[in-house]
């Protein structure tokens, strides 16, 4: 009995530890790397209305703007949708480690860091804050130090801020419900296959008129691609309805019969 006591006991007191790296592992790294994927996701579902975002914008957004607006609105969205189905407090609390690296690269710069060079010992504050906060440090020249050490603050900041967000929202366990009722069928049936349809006809004549891709592995990821893109898009529309009132069409449509 002591035996098995004292297992519970340590069960219980390593579980906060691993959600907790869990979420860390999610804000430092989960979100710049799922942020480009959700990015071209959503350019794919504006090429629908006609609205072509071309791979040079796809590069200046993402990895040239050194505020990363695609990655903050994506932590906090991520956050926010967590935080209102999981509510743990640790989530509040994953910015914490990524600020203490950025003070200290920060401070120790340019001796701690890419740029370890001779010619910037005599910085100055403006440079460092440009160098992290600026256009002082771009991938085109070379320079990761944003993407290695200012991206992953940004983006465990926005998580926790979402997180928060979740807690603070006397909405948020409407959500959670009205999503929980949302019948699932009805969904694919009347969101997913229709977008899987309207997906795959408006890029199909492209796709057909490219001769390299008309093969077999081509056809399958091209079908791929236009199922997970329908999916995002489903998932969209499936969020907006859980934010929707309850006598809304989309609510009558998609709600289950005993909600």
């Amino acid at each position: 009995m002591e035996k098995t006591s004292a297992g519970g006991h340590w069960h219980s007191r390593r579980k906060p530890v691993l959600v907790f790296l869990l979420h860390q592992i999610i804000a430092v790294i989960g979100v710049p790397v799922a942020a480009p994927w959700a990015y071209v996701l959503c350019t794919g579902v504006l090429g629908l209305f006609g609205r072509t975002i071309y791979m040079t914008h796809f590069h200046r957004i993402l990895t040239e703007t050194p505020y990363f607006p695609v990655q903050i609105l994506f932590g906090l969205f991520l956050g926010w949708f967590l935080g209102v189905y999981l509510r743990h407090r640790s989530m509040l609390w994953v910015w914490v480690l990524p600020f203490a690296v950025m003070c200290f690269v920060f401070a120790a710069f340019p001796f701690i860091g890419q740029l370890a060079l001779s010619h910037y010992a005599d910085l100055s504050s403006s440079s460092r804050l440009s160098h992290f906060f600026g256009w002082g440090c771009q991938p085109k020249n070379h320079c990761l130090d944003q993407l290695m050490i200012t991206l992953p603050f940004y983006s465990a900041v926005a998580y926790s801020l979402g997180g928060l967000l979740a807690r603070r929202t006397s909405h948020a366990r409407n959500f959670v419900e009205s999503m929980r009722a949302i019948n699932k069928a009805r969904a694919i049936v009347f969101i997913g296959v229709p977008c899987f349809g309207l997906i795959f006809a408006s890029g199909w004549r492209s796709f057909a008129q490219t001769e390299s891709l008309r093969t077999g592995f081509g056809i399958l990821l091209y079908l791929g691609g236009v199922l997970l893109e329908s999916v995002f898009l489903a998932f969209l529309l499936v969020v907006v309805t859980g934010f929707v009132g309850r006598r809304s069409f989309l609510r009558r449509l998609f709600i289950n019969a005993s909600q």
